[in-house]
């Protein structure tokens, strides 16, 4: 690319992709060297990396940047249906970055409300998917209220984010994700204790999670709970017999 040869360096990022899909600095670099004219172009770029590896994440995520309007819409529909439907908890991080777009944000509400009301009443992610498309289990709701949960605590509206999260901890006691979600809406709400008590529930829930139990013990520290954050450290960690030296 220094040396002004685009065509040999788009060919060379583009062997990158196909070697390892998600590595988002190679999309970067291929646009560059490709330098597509308009956004169907740059759209198009993604298209034929999809048509060749079909299960990569990275060219279905990336668009949803640069595209707006309409094309955002269509797009984003197919990447929350895709996730949710998976079962990711980590979806809505995956879109976090296209949240600086009051826009886009306004889109993504509508239609993960949308998906939460069509679920309640049909199952489907719309009253259009009736009849043409397999019923979604009853784990898809869950994550739906989980996505909302984190989308309203994104947006400092705590109710919202709690009212959500409070639905699949009902209908699900049992799943430590949730608590964690709840501990950090408490947590972004200043109620650091009420925090710490819903990550100690989820840590008696999976007592053998290693980030759990740290996740916890970095609440209860917060909190001043020293001494209940050494011994929810102590699980994890045994004394050395070994001295150990600190460098200055």
């Amino acid at each position: 690319m220094k040396a002004g040869k685009m065509e040999a360096a788009a060919k060379i990022y583009r062997e990158l992709i196909d070697r390892n899909p998600e590595n988002c600095a190679y999309y970067s670099g291929y646009e560059e060297a490709s330098n597509p004219a308009s956004p169907e172009e740059r759209l198009k770029l993604y298209q034929d990396v999809l048509t060749k590896l079909p299960r990569a994440s990275a060219p279905k995520k990336l668009p949803l940047g640069f595209l707006t309007g309409e094309a955002f819409r269509k797009r984003a529909d197919v990447f929350l249906r895709n996730g949710l439907h998976k079962g990711v908890p980590p979806l809505f991080t995956s879109l976090r970055p296209v949240y600086k777009d009051p826009e886009k944000v306004k889109i993504i509400e509508e239609l993960v409300l949308g998906y939460e009301q069509s679920l309640q009443e049909t199952e489907y992610f719309s009253p259009e998917d009736v009849g043409n498309a397999e019923q979604e289990s009853a784990s898809v709701l869950l994550w739906t209220h989980y996505f909302l949960a984190q989308h309203y605590d994104f947006l400092n509206q705590t109710e919202k984010a709690l009212a959500y999260i409070n639905k699949p901890i009902e209908s699900t006691p049992t799943l430590v994700e949730l608590y964690v979600l709840k501990g950090k809406i408490y947590k972004h709400a200043g109620d650091i204790h009420s925090a710490v008590e819903n990550l100690d529930e989820a840590q008696a829930l999976d007592t053998a999670d290693r980030f759990v139990n740290s996740k916890c013990a970095k609440y209860m520290l917060r909190a001043n709970m020293v001494k209940e954050g050494e011994e929810m450290c102590s699980k994890f960690t045994r004394v050395s017999e070994i001295p150990i030296r600190i460098s200055r």
